[in-house]
């Protein structure tokens, strides 16, 4: 199993809860660039498509293979 520690490169970050589940993105100028690892000093929001775009092409070949 795998530890993760999640940390930015620019110290302190305030997350906002907003009522009603509506989503809101950070602006595209605030760059929250990873403090460490393979991906550092990579956005993190780039970072994290990226991770979802591999779990996307996992899952359908999961599915193929499933009904193959």
């Amino acid at each position: 199993m795998k530890e993760y520690e999640v940390g930015f490169m620019s110290g302190r970050a305030a997350f906002v809860v907003i009522p009603g589940m509506t989503m809101t993105t950070l602006p595209d100028e605030l760059f929250c660039p990873l403090a460490a690892g393979p991906y550092e000093g990579e956005d993190c929001r780039d970072v994290l498509a990226m991770a979802i775009g591999w779990w996307q092409v996992q899952l359908r070949e999961i599915e193929h293979a499933a009904t193959a």
